[in-house]
């Protein structure tokens, strides 16, 4: 289920956590290339 409700301070900040560690545990370049393009959405 998705919610549309839009996201609080910590809920972001997790997100963007996650987003970083998974940054830095892929070794696959495109991958994280996509990832950090997110991120810095």
């Amino acid at each position: 289920m998705h919610d549309n409700a839009p996201l609080n301070l910590e809920e972001i900040v997790n997100h963007c956590r996650a987003l970083a560690f998974a940054i830095i545990d892929i070794v696959q370049p495109s991958v994280k290339e996509q990832l950090i393009y997110i991120l810095l959405e």
